[in-house]
C-alpha cells in the first residue's frame, strides 16, 4: 500500500473575476507515491484548471489540498515549490541557455537571493540531467535540442526541484509518436525510481491506457481515479468520451 503525499478535500476549482465561475468540484482524492497518474477528460471539463490549482497558480474556490502533511494553499511560493514542481506546455524562452543552466533553475527554492548553489545542488542537477538521458548534452543550448530532448530538459529541471509531486500539463502535445512514447516511458520510470507522484494531463487515450498506473478521469462534478483496466472494463471511459466500449478494450489493454 503506497503513501498519500497529496490529498484533496472538498476541492472546488474555478475562476474569481467580476463573478465567480465554478469549473468543477467539490473533489475528494488521495494520490500515492511512486505512481504515474494520467489526467483525462473532454475539452473544457477543467483539466488545466485542476492542474493550475494543484500547483498554486490558481487559488481554489473552496476546499483544501494537503501535501506531505502541510496545508498547501497557506504556504509561501518557495515552500510550495519545494513540494510541487510543474512543467507547462509553454515553449522555453531561454535563448542560448544551456541544458545545465535550465536544470539549475530547479534549485531556486533552496537558494538565497543571489541564487548561489552548493556542491550538493550541483550533484542534484547533474543527477537530474543524467536521469533523463541528457548527460552528453548538458552544455548544449536548449534551443538547439530536438522537441523530445527539450521536453526531457524541462523534466530534468522539475526533478532538480526535488519535490514530492511533479505535475505536467500536456507534456506530449508538441511531440511526434516516437517521442511521446519515450517521454511517457521516462515519466513512468522516474515515478518508480524517485518515489514521486507524477501527474500529467493529455488527450492521447491509447498512450494513457498503456503507460499510466492510474487514470484521473474528469466528469462533470466528479473525478474518478482507478487503474486503466478498471475504468475501461466499467465503461466509465466510454461513457465520458461517448466512445464504443469494444474499441477501447481493444486499444492496447
Amino acid at each position: 500500500m503506497g503513501t498519500s503525499p497529496i490529498e484533496a478535500t472538498d476541492l472546488t476549482i474555478g475562476y474569481k473575476a467580476r463573478k465567480t465561475t465554478k469549473v468543477a468540484g467539490p473533489l475528494n482524492f488521495k494520490l500515492e507515491a511512486g505512481k504515474l497518474y494520467g489526467l483525462m477528460g473532454t475539452n473544457g471539463i477543467g483539466k488545466s484548471t485542476l492542474i493550475k490549482t494543484l500547483c498554486g497558480l490558481l487559488p481554489p474556490l473552496g476546499g483544501a489540498v494537503n501535501v506531505n502533511g502541510q496545508d498547501f494553499f497557506s504556504l509561501a511560493p518557495k515552500q510550495k515549490a519545494r513540494l510541487i514542481s510543474i512543467v507547462l506546455t509553454d515553449r522555453i524562452n531561454g535563448n542560448n541557455m544551456t541544458v545545465y543552466e535550465l536544470v539549475k533553475m530547479g534549485r531556486y527554492p533552496y537558494t538565497n537571493w543571489q541564487f548561489e548553489i552548493s556542491e550538493n545542488d550541483r550533484k542534484i542537477i547533474e543527477t537530474a540531467i543524467a536521469s533523463v538521458g541528457l548527460k552528453e548534452k548538458a552544455q548544449l543550448p536548449v534551443n538547439e535540442l530536438s522537441d523530445g530532448n527539450r521536453q526531457k530538459a524541462m523534466i530534468a529541471r522539475a526533478l532538480a526541484q526535488d519535490s514530492a509531486i511533479m505535475v505536467l500539463d500536456e507534456p506530449t502535445a508538441h511531440l511526434d509518436i516516437k517521442n511521446r512514447f519515450i517521454v511517457l516511458e521516462l515519466l513512468k520510470k522516474l515515478a518508480k525510481e524517485y518515489e514521486k507522484t507524477i501527474i500529467f494531463s493529455g488527450h492521447d487515450l491509447e498512450y494513457m491506457l498503456t503507460f499510466c498506473d492510474q487514470l484521473m478521469l474528469m466528469a462533470p462534478d466528479e473525478l474518478l481515479i482507478d487503474t486503466p483496466e478498471s475504468l475501461t472494463q466499467s465503461g466509465a471511459i466510454a461513457q465520458v468520451f461517448e466512445l464504443d466500449s469494444f474499441q477501447i478494450r481493444n486499444s492496447g489493454l
